[in-house]
């Protein structure tokens, strides 16, 4: 099964869907809401969605209108360490 734990490949269950992004973290949403940043996942680089992932632009960003383009956001941690979730 292909999943986000392979890294550089998209996982079915996250692309496509759209999020929020603000800059403490990231909240899925399954439509996008007026007068919110609003970004698509189009690829996982881990098995860490906050962590890494690529996204398409498909809203406003922090404020300012942006183009369609790819934007990889990398959250960091303090820990060093991603840890695990389960679903």
């Amino acid at each position: 099964m292909i999943n986000a734990n392979t890294p550089g490949v998209i996982d079915p269950l996250y692309k496509g869907k759209a999020v929020f992004a603000t800059a403490a973290s990231i909240f899925f949403s399954k439509k996008n809401l007026p007068g919110k940043p609003a970004i698509e996942i189009i690829g996982i680089m881990s098995g860490d969605v906050k962590a890494d992932a690529v996204y398409r632009s498909i809203g406003l960003v922090s404020g300012r209108e942006v183009e369609d383009q790819d934007i990889l956001h990398r959250r960091e941690t303090s820990l060093g360490s991603r840890g695990s979730h389960s679903d």
